[in-house]
């Protein structure tokens, strides 16, 4: 279970009081014209005290709010004001809604354990003021029964607020860890399956090989160094995957939205190779990480098909989402393919394609490839914001790649 302090909620909870508490000021003003007991204090110089008392933090609250976080105990100073305010313009007065804000903030402070305690507190100094105070004001079921009850109420209300408020940010905290670790198996059975479907592979056939080598050496020492050379080109073939397997982790930059990791690396791409590039990317939000990633991978995929076979003069990169979809056009002016099939694309030794499709479908989209005119290519892969449900690839795909 995570452990949290909602501090920020409680603080900005706190600062309503006070905002009320500036609100019953205000209303009391208006008992001025009325005039005050002779006995009483100055209500005009009380009201603006109290004002100056609430206002003041309220300008300086980025930092009274955590002094009072940590030292709840200042709120005896507000409650011996409530007491003094309570005792100078009676029960009745026009500030008695304002001693009531004390018991809100005594709940929100304290929550359970201490708000019992500031509410016997409350209730016995307003039974002191209701005994101390002219008869006049004595009697009534609102001065003997309604009003200390509200005290009582109003504590706990605060307290069990303050409790709400607790349970949401432990909640919004274990959700957070949940969304980590949820990422953090995606990443890990991402790269299990990259490591499997390309150095994986790669480092299989280089064992089979290197496995046979010593029979070679014995039947066909020729037929020996030729295999030795192969499986040079192998080790060589596994270093440059694992590379690009590196550099694809770093140049999809997680921390950014979707829209400007893509813009980054178009720039970056198109600084590399000098090729001029049209980017029109709007902002994506809410993409899975899983999406994110295959996406990111067919875009890079993609603009190495325009680098090393298009002979391209221009590219246009686009990248846009609806509610629920988010697609990606990669178009260039080159040569073109002259064969928009995928299928017989993969027949003629052209599995990046392929994989960029099966990429796709992994994450419940699709992949088109059609053929500009008067020349070039456009890949467009549409692919939902959260994966609900890959669509399987098409048998003997996988295995011919």
């Amino acid at each position: 279970m995570v452990e949290v302090a909602p501090h920020a909620a409680v603080a900005a909870l706190a600062r309503l009081v006070l905002d009320y508490r500036i609100v019953t000021l205000a209303v009391a003003s208006a008992a001025l014209p009325f005039g005050s007991r002779p006995e009483a204090v100055d209500l005009p110089l009380l009201l603006l005290a109290l004002g100056l008392a609430n206002a003041l933090p309220l300008l300086r609250w980025g930092r009274v709010a955590p002094f009072l976080m940590r030292h709840p105990i200042v709120l005896a100073l507000d409650y011996v004001v409530t007491l003094g305010v309570l005792l100078s313009t009676g029960i009745n007065g026009p500030l008695l809604y304002y001693t009531l804000g004390t018991a809100f903030l005594a709940g929100v402070l304290y929550g359970r354990g201490g708000a019992g305690i500031f509410a016997a507190l409350l209730v016995a100094g307003y039974a002191y003021a209701y005994v101390s105070g002219p008869p006049s004001q004595m009697g009534g079921f609102q001065a003997v029964v309604g009003t200390p009850s509200l005290y009582v109420l109003l504590v706990a209300g605060a307290a069990a607020v303050r409790t709400l408020l607790v349970r949401q940010a432990q909640i919004e905290a274990e959700l957070v860890v949940a969304q980590t670790e949820a990422a953090t198996a995606q990443e890990r059975s991402r790269l299990a399956r990259e490591l499997h479907d390309s150095l994986g592979k790669t480092l299989h056939g280089m064992a089979l090989l290197a496995g046979a080598l010593p029979r070679w050496l014995e039947r066909d020492p020729a037929r020996a160094a030729a295999e030795a050379r192969v499986l040079g080109g192998s080790a060589e073939l596994a270093a440059q995957q694992a590379r690009e397997l590196l550099h694809g982790m770093r140049a999809d930059r997680l921390e950014l939205p979707l829209h400007d990791a893509v813009r980054g690396f178009v720039r970056g791409w198109c600084d590399g190779n000098g090729l001029a590039v049209d980017l029109d990317v709007a902002a994506v939000s809410a993409v899975s990480t899983e999406v994110r990633y295959e996406l990111f991978w067919i875009l890079r995929e993609a603009l190495r098909n325009v680098e090393r076979h298009a002979a391209a003069t221009r590219v246009r990169v686009r990248l846009a989402a609806t509610d629920h979809l988010v697609e990606l056009v990669v178009a260039d002016d080159g040569v073109g393919l002259g064969h928009p099939d995928l299928d017989g694309l993969a027949l003629g030794g052209h599995f990046g394609l392929l994989g960029m499709r099966e990429r796709a479908q992994l994450v419940g989209g699709e992949l088109t490839l059609t053929q500009e005119c008067p020349s070039g290519t456009r890949v467009t892969a549409r692919v939902p914001l959260i994966r609900a449900g890959a669509a399987p690839a098409r048998a003997g795909e996988r295995s011919r790649a």
